[in-house]
């Protein structure tokens, strides 16, 4: 580089490019660790609470979430208030969480003194507040879109710190907020119907199909959103046997209550599991509004079906 310039200028030459890669470093120090390195934001302390307060000291003041999608990132906050001052660094973790079989599933999860470690706790004088925004980024399969729940516990050198709520002792760390977490992309509804069943205005039945599960065989309802449902509706599956005798009524909200209706957008699919019992030839399938006990309205193809319920054959 040096032999590109006259000799009574290759000094200043060579300085200027040695000056090049600290410049560089140093606009990556100034403009880019910041973003790998937050802190949490010093904040007037707000008017909310959530009630919830950690060993006495850390009152979790306001949580804000966004939905989220499987895959993508999505912006968590938590707004902490110090109720005395404080001198130890409590760590929090952060688990997003769904229902499950025996216990809970959990989608992510966060664990870091706040602002990812650059404000840690010791220190803090009573009456200080800080929002801190975390990242989560949801995994796993989903049904549809499904209603999670954040749970937020305190540590300090990886012991659990005793939590109240509203003054009442907990035993377990607290759920501090909902939201709903969709699927990657909808799901697609295998062999669909020649004709969808309608619903309402914004339901429809798009596929059904028999499934073999770790419980054994199921019925499996394909659901599909045309728009944002404003009551949570219950599915209702009859199950007779050739006679006509009722053999089962598995009536519930879509997905194993992970679903409910008012949760529901446009473009949304549903896969919905029901468990069908020995001597079971025919369904009956509906939806209705537990509240009234009022069947939606159910056409296909432009005609109302009898009892605004749609038969499904479960002979072979």
């Amino acid at each position: 580089y040096a032999r590109w310039w006259p000799a009574r200028r290759r000094a200043m030459a060579c300085a200027v490019a040695a000056a090049v890669p600290p410049l560089i470093a140093f606009g990556l120090l100034l403009f880019h660790l910041p973003a790998l390195y937050p802190q949490a934001e010093r904040v007037t302390p707000p008017n909310e609470s959530t009630g919830v307060v950690y060993d006495g000291a850390l009152e979790l003041a306001v949580v804000t979430i966004e939905p989220l999608t499987i895959g993508r990132q999505a912006d968590l906050s938590l707004t902490w208030r110090a109720a005395a001052d404080l001198d130890a660094d409590y760590t929090i973790a952060t688990q997003l969480l769904i229902p499950a079989a025996g216990g809970w599933r959990k989608l992510a999860e966060h664990n870091s003194f706040p602002g990812q470690g650059m404000n840690p706790t010791a220190g803090w004088r009573a009456g200080d507040a800080y929002r801190d925004r975390l990242t989560l980024v949801p995994s796993g399969e989903l049904n549809g879109p499904t209603a999670a729940l954040v749970q937020v516990a305190a540590h300090v050198a990886g012991q659990d710190v005793a939590t109240t709520a509203n003054g009442q002792a907990l035993g377990a760390p607290p759920i501090v907020a909902s939201t709903v977490v969709r699927p990657a992309a909808p799901l697609v509804a295998p062999d669909p119907l020649a004709e969808p069943v309608t619903f309402g205005e914004a339901i429809r039945l798009l596929s059904v199909t028999v499934e073999q599960t770790a419980g054994g065989p199921a019925l499996v309802l394909w659901w599909a959103a045309g728009g944002a449902p404003t009551v949570d509706y219950t599915v209702f599956v009859h199950l007779l046997d050739d006679a006509g005798a009722v053999v089962a009524q598995l009536d519930g909200p879509p997905n194993d209550g992970l679903s409910p209706t008012t949760i529901w957008r446009a473009g949304d699919v549903i896969r919905d599991v029901r468990p069908l019992p020995d001597g079971a030839t025919r369904a009956l399938v509906g939806l209705y509004d537990p509240a009234t006990g009022q069947r939606l309205p159910a056409t296909q193809a432009g005609q109302p079906l009898p009892d605004n319920a749609y038969t499904i054959s479960l002979n072979p």
